[in-house]
């Protein structure tokens, strides 16, 4: 890449939490030349539990995307800092790009020197003593960091050491006319996993865990679907309603988000039963929006 190029999920800041994957993906897409990137991340409807507090989204969204980009895209993970770096260089050498999960703590952020979240950044290339990266969420220009500056924020416990490579050869998108059949793909799927959504629920209202819950990948996940539904109303009116309802659960997804956020960092109090309810309507949404999708995508069986 000789630049980051091509439209964001947010243009700047903080907000919408968990997209930054999403955002560099996109980045790196339309620099490879796929047209409308944004609107090709995913598809992927569902939920998964990654720790106690945390439940995320259905987390298939890497892999729709390479189909629907067109783009090999492939993760790893490496905690042995000399196996790391040598990944990346190798990867870079070959034309290929790279997308490497930081700590917001240790680069330009809202949160620097103030809290440890999982970030993403596109690595251009390493020198003898920096590597320069491209923030697409907060510093979307390339700029260096200080090579052990970039090895403490790779190895950090919220990076892990992951990150994507980005495979060469020509781009080869799907046409957007494929999106329903992979939303179809996605319902049997998100409707044997809103059991973990009420599992979650159930869990907070017993006390077994507290409010101080991260659901902001669910709310990225809706986001993106949003985004990817949106161009099939352009020629079909019935996708409307479902891009439109898509948009309207991530705006919930990410109330009860920040809520939660604010109340686990004394800006705000949410009680226990308030985030029930408020998880439960958002189940309700969810296996309404099944149902919906579910119509236009089989009309057949709807009809």
């Amino acid at each position: 890449m000789t630049g980051p190029a091509g439209p964001g999920i947010a243009t700047r800041g903080e907000a919408p939490f968990g997209t930054c994957f999403m955002q560099a993906v996109a980045a790196v897409a339309t620099d490879r030349g796929v047209p409308d990137a944004t609107a090709r991340l995913g598809p992927s409807w569902g939920f998964r539990r990654v720790a106690a507090h945390r439940l995320s989204g259905g987390e298939r969204w890497l892999a729709g995307t390479s189909r629907l980009t067109g783009l090999p895209l492939h993760p790893f993970a490496h905690t042995d800092w000399e196996r790391l770096s040598e990944v990346e260089q190798a990867a870079l050498g070959r034309g290929e790009q790279v997308i490497a999960a930081v700590d917001s703590f240790d680069v330009d952020s809202p949160y620097r020197r103030t809290e440890h979240l999982t970030h993403a950044v596109v690595v251009h290339r390493y020198t003898a003593d920096h590597v320069v990266v491209a923030d697409m969420m907060n510093h979307p220009e390339p700029y260096a960091l200080p090579l052990p500056e970039y090895r403490r924020t790779r190895l950090s416990p919220v990076a892990a050491g992951i990150g994507i490579v980005c495979a060469g050869g020509p781009a080869r998108p799907a046409p957007i006319g494929s999106v329903p059949e992979r939303l179809r793909a996605e319902l049997a799927a998100h409707r044997a996993e809103l059991a973990e959504l009420e599992r979650f629920g159930a869990e907070i209202g017993a006390g077994e865990i507290g409010t101080e819950v991260d659901i902001a990948d669910v709310a990225a996940e809706r986001l993106a679907l949003g985004q990817l539904v949106a161009p099939l109303a352009v020629t079909d009116e019935s996708w409307a309603p479902i891009a439109e309802a898509f948009t309207g659960l991530a705006r919930q997804w990410y109330l009860a988000h920040a809520m939660a956020w604010e109340s686990a960092h004394g800006a705000g109090t949410l009680r226990a039963p308030r985030l029930v309810r408020m998880l439960t309507n958002l189940a309700t949404r969810e296996a309404e929006l099944n149902a919906r999708l579910d119509a236009v995508v089989n009309p057949s069986r709807a009809a």
